[in-house]
């Protein structure tokens, strides 16, 4: 659950998940446990107070434009990076079913 989750926690929590939702997809897709992680951090967004929304939005802004933001860098893998870059990208336009 993301209850716990601050701005500045909030990079590294998507990054952590994503790694665990490439390692479980075991060669399979990972597109349904990622929009699941994509519409539990939306959510996050919309309840968190404007402050911390801001301060996670800029980093998810710093690392698409710098590759790291809030200690967390380019994750190695290949398929894992394009997961991570993909679901920040949703963050910052989210598809319009949501």
């Amino acid at each position: 659950m993301h209850n716990h989750i601050t701005a500045t926690g909030f990079l590294p929590w998507l990054a952590r998940d994503v790694v665990n939702i490439v390692a479980k997809a075991g060669g399979r897709s990972p597109a349904d446990d990622l929009w699941a992680l994509a519409l539990e951090a939306l959510d996050w967004l919309r309840r968190a107070p404007a402050a911390e929304r801001n301060a996670a939005m800029a980093a998810v802004k710093q690392y698409l434009a710098t590759g790291i933001a809030d200690d967390v860098a380019i994750p190695s893998d290949p398929s894992t990076d394009a997961c991570f870059t993909k679901l920040l990208q949703w963050m910052l336009h989210p598809p319009p079913v949501i």
